[in-house]
């Protein structure tokens, strides 16, 4: 089985200089070749990457200089992308710091640079992904039809979780609460309602949600958080809702709570690479994959056609 890999990272050197970006992981330091991408890829029967830039190289940036480094960040993406149609496809990076520019951005990255999809944050600043002002950039989203890549970051406000001298219990435990809080705020305002063609890829099996699916469904109904969904609360996952499998390795037990909640078609390979070393991010993962008691076909939805079809590409 060949596959697509929806969650690949990439650290352009451009950028590294510039920004005086320090990575908090010992990563490959050739990520940024796509030659060398090209051949890692052929040695595990990768067909295509989608490229993104991590959200928290944004993190801690003023507005100013996180809208610059965007800018950037997405030209070179796009460069690769054109030089190598047939391997890689491009997510760009938007903050919705200012959301004309987010606005903006997100034109000259789908019409001018051939992106064909977005990756924001969890959240920004003190403001979840729920507020109002952020409804715009949502809906223009839903109007050109290309995928969200919805990466968490730092939270702040909890000192035990924040400790300086612990930050790796931050990114473990941390960030995917980052991303059920930003998941369940999406769902609870109403915006997939109102925006019946978005749809956002978690990062991390979607956080805590596979784990947690009955007491959200518990305290959504029973205690009325949900009231105003137009439809039942499992719906929007699978359809609007969707996960990668970058979980940090390859675990058959974990990726089927993913399953129970997502389904086959909700599910989309993504290694986290270069974030995690080969053996986690690909070998296994894609092993644990192909472990997975399901049919052929709903194990190819996973490794490759969930990817194809979101991202209406041809391979």
């Amino acid at each position: 089985m060949y596959a697509i890999d929806f969650s690949s990272h990439i650290i352009p050197k451009e950028i590294v200089k510039e920004f005086k970006f320090v990575s908090y992981a010992k990563i490959d330091p050739n990520n940024y070749d796509p030659e060398y991408r090209i051949k890692l890829m052929g040695k595990y029967n990768i067909s295509v990457q989608v490229i993104h830039l991590a959200q928290t190289q944004i993190y801690g940036l003023d507005p100013i200089k996180a809208e610059n480094l965007c800018k950037k960040v997405n030209d070179i993406i796009s460069s690769i992308v054109n030089k190598y149609p047939q391997r890689f496809v491009g997510s760009g990076i938007v903050t919705l710091y200012d959301i004309g520019f987010a606005i903006d951005e997100l034109n000259r990255l789908y019409n001018d640079l051939g992106l064909k999809c977005v990756t924001i944050a969890t959240h920004y600043g003190e403001k979840s992904l729920d507020y109002s002002e952020y409804r715009p950039f949502f809906q223009k989203i839903s109007s050109l039809g290309i995928p969200i890549f919805l990466h968490p970051i730092n939270w702040e406000g909890y000192g035990l979780v924040e400790d300086s001298k612990d930050p790796g219990f931050m990114r473990t435990f941390g960030w995917p609460f980052d991303t059920t809080q930003a998941i369940w705020k999406i769902i609870v305002s109403g915006l997939l309602d109102e925006c019946p063609n978005l749809k956002i890829v978690t990062h991390h099996l979607g956080g805590m949600f596979p784990f947690y699916k009955l007491r959200a469904y518990n305290r959504l109904y029973h205690e009325g958080f949900g009231r105003n969904l137009k439809r039942d609360f499992y719906d929007y996952f699978g359809k609007q809702i969707l996960a990668d499998t970058a979980i940090g390795g390859g675990s058959v037990e974990i990726l089927m709570t993913g399953y129970s909640l997502f389904g086959s078609k909700g599910i989309l390979f993504g290694s986290d690479w270069p974030f995690v070393n080969e053996e986690l991010s690909i070998i296994n993962n894609i092993r644990a994959i192909e472990l997975l008691p399901l049919t052929k076909e709903e194990k190819e939805n996973i490794l490759w056609r969930n990817a194809k079809d979101i991202l209406k590409i041809d391979i």
